[in-house]
């Protein structure tokens, strides 16, 4: 869809963009398909009438599928060299089992979709099956006279298939091996919460003093204390499908064992080391950069796709907010010792296993 259009080239809508100040860009993921817009408000209008195009006017262009197919191919490829990839690819597959957000294309799986294929799949992005968030200086009756572009694409409601969820490997350590590396790629990964749950935003809290930023433990301990790395950090990923922990960073392979280590110690002492001092100030700071975090269009549109795909409450920033406020030091304490126990962890390391598989003890070759 980024490849032009049965009356216009790429190259030749990109310039109709830019004349308008403009951009409009497909994208896609696991769950959805992405039409991105930016426009001036009062060339909505005309901008809309582009995107109509893109979605009305397809252009099924053999060689842009040939171009496609060996960018994708070239990546796949290339991930294959990436140590980061490797490890977090394989924590995915351990943690989720055979699902849809463990499955990731082969240059096999590429080389089987045909034109057809794509001919198909496009006749499933239809108005039905669509939502349009909208943020700017602009009003409802502006925007509808905008989107009265879209009045001639067409198409049925289409069924959307349930995400899939296999089993779980067993928790420990996992080894994959990197011939010759001179780091080695630790990527933890372990019970989170979904979205829709209000422990989330606690876990949240958590994770702020953990391995948010650069002012986290984990980087205060690995990078600044140890220097065994240039960065440790950790994160919450969550939909209201799924919700887990993760934590990673790229250390010294020579620091392996010491890392791994650490990580874990890091983990069990969390709770009991958390203070009413650290948590008064962690969330002075959330709630700060709460205020500000709503400043760009891009910023409240993102906000209204949590609401709708989500189906949190329109106030849930005020929800969170709340939350955030009311979390105690034992809520810390609860969570810690629920989400951080390492028992119920996937350690993946990625490095040269010549050298130190040994040092991650109990490791399992994971290909």
């Amino acid at each position: 869809m980024n490849e032009g259009t049965a009356l216009h080239t790429a190259v030749e809508l990109e310039q109709a963009l830019r004349k308008l100040g403009a951009s409009a860009r497909v994208s896609s993921g696991t769950e959805y398909t992405t039409i991105n817009v930016s426009s001036l408000s009062k060339n909505l209008p005309a901008v809309m009438g582009i995107v109509n195009e893109m979605l009305t006017q397809p252009r099924f262009d053999e060689d842009a599928f040939k171009r496609a197919v060996m960018s994708q191919k070239s990546s796949i490829k290339n991930a294959k060299t990436s140590i980061t990839t490797l490890g977090q690819r394989a924590a995915l597959k351990l943690w989720f089992g055979e699902s849809t957000y463990s499955s990731f294309p082969t240059e096999e799986s590429i080389d089987a979709i045909t034109m057809d294929d794509v001919k198909a799949y496009f006749k499933t992005i239809t108005p039905k099956n669509t939502c349009i968030d909208v943020a700017g200086d602009i009003d409802a009756k502006s925007i509808k006279k905008a989107l009265a572009a879209l009045e001639g694409w067409s198409g049925e409601e289409v069924a959307v298939p349930e995400p899939v969820f296999g089993k779980s490997a067993a928790a420990g350590n996992y080894f994959i091996d990197f011939p010759g590396s001179k780091q080695s790629y630790i990527y933890i990964i372990g019970p989170g919460r979904k979205i829709t749950e209000p422990a989330y935003s606690k876990l949240e809290v958590l994770n702020e003093k953990l391995g948010a930023g650069s002012n986290g433990l984990l980087f205060d301990v690995l990078r600044l204390q140890r220097g065994y790395t240039y960065g440790a950090y950790s994160s919450l990923r969550a939909s209201d499908n799924y919700g887990y922990f993760m934590a990673a960073s790229s250390v010294q392979g020579s620091a392996t064992k010491e890392s791994v280590a650490l990580f874990k110690e890091i983990f069990t002492d969390f709770g009991p080391n958390y203070t009413e001092e650290t948590l008064g100030k962690v969330k002075a700071s959330l709630l700060r950069s709460n205020s500000s975090a709503f400043e760009t269009p891009q910023s409240l549109v993102g906000m209204l796709q949590s609401i709708r795909l989500y189906g949190l409450p329109d106030d849930y920033v005020a929800v969170q907010e709340q939350i955030i406020e009311g979390t105690t030091l034992d809520d810390i304490k609860t969570l810690a010792k629920e989400h951080l126990n390492t028992n119920n962890m996937i350690f993946v390391v990625v490095g040269d296993a010549a050298s130190q598989m040994k040092n991650v003890p109990g490791a399992i070759r994971y290909e």
